[in-house]
């Protein structure tokens, strides 16, 4: 999932950090934007008001009469459409598949030439054309993160990426060794690599997004999130496991500004893996304006 943010994904904006527009035109796009994100929510606490107070399942089956708790069946995700639109084009950069990861505004980022573009991308595995591209299309610099796998993908180990740094560690909820293991956490990340800003977050950790995510907003709260858009993949099985657990996590990246500007249901966790849409691909970017150029790349 695609996320960005208006003055805080929720209280402060950073998204248009290195981004050009027309002011009136570009302000115009967001309040409109903001108008349709709040009607979804408007909506989303309609349904919920519904709900009285039982604790709903993710995903209702039909086989165990679950869906019978509402008139209506519904999944999990239903409750968070995309409703904030970008105010720049929408592209798939990367391969087909799971590589391939939705990017708002990419031409602004190829136009940006005052600084590198920072990039972290947690969870590489074996595909790395969506880091590939945007060293080739950017002035970005990739930082990438995997415990899992020795090095990134043939895009980038078969090729002269110079500007893609690999690191055999995984994203947390804190700072630990588990199994011969390295995990940190993302606020420990940054600061070891003496960056205050990140353009664009990419996380894709089979679960480690929800601790990773709690700790980023609690050493942040009451101020803005240090990125400009986050690109994820929910995977479920670590989600609160009822609609009102959920919805009031999800909440607490409102609270920060976040908007979801894009999403992409990734059918393999019914194919291949437990059956049910365990995972989701959204992206969102921070609600706002402008921001001063913090980053420092090294």
């Amino acid at each position: 999932m695609l996320w960005t943010a208006t003055t805080g994904i929720l209280a402060s904006a950073l998204l248009y950090h290195c981004w050009h527009l027309p002011e009136v035109y570009r302000l115009d796009r967001i309040a409109i934007s903001e108008q349709n994100w709040k009607g979804s929510v408007s909506r989303r606490m309609e349904y919920m008001s519904g709900m009285k107070n039982e604790s709903l399942v993710l995903f209702p089956n039909p086989k165990d009469g679950t869906w019978k708790q509402r008139q209506l069946p519904y999944t999990a995700w239903d409750f968070f459409p995309p409703a904030y639109g970008c105010p720049f084009e929408m592209e798939r950069v990367g391969s087909f598949g799971d590589g391939g990861k939705w990017i708002c505004g990419i031409s602004q980022y190829a136009a940006f030439k005052e600084r590198p573009i920072v990039v972290y991308s947690f969870g590489v595995d074996e595909d790395s054309s969506f880091e590939a591209e945007l060293v080739d299309r950017t002035s970005a610099h990739v930082y990438a993160f995997d415990y899992s796998v020795d090095n990134m993908g043939p895009e980038i180990t078969n090729g002269s990426k110079v500007n893609v740094k690999f690191s055999k560690i995984g994203l947390g909820g804190s700072d630990e060794t588990v199994d011969g293991n390295r995990f940190m956490t993302l606020p420990s990340i940054m600061s070891e690599l003496g960056h205050d800003y990140v353009d664009i977050l990419k996380m894709d950790v089979e679960g480690a997004e929800f601790d990773a995510l709690d700790v980023l907003m609690e050493t942040y709260n009451g101020s803005s999130l240090p990125f400009g858009q986050l690109m994820i993949e929910f995977h479920l099985w670590a989600a609160p496991q009822n609609i009102r657990d959920l919805v009031a996590w999800w909440e607490r990246l409102e609270s920060f500004g976040l908007r979801p500007v894009a999403q992409e249901s990734n059918p393999l966790g019914v194919i291949l893996g437990p059956g049910y849409p365990c995972c989701y691909e959204c992206k969102r970017i921070p609600n706002g304006v402008y921001g001063a150029n913090t980053a420092k790349d090294g």
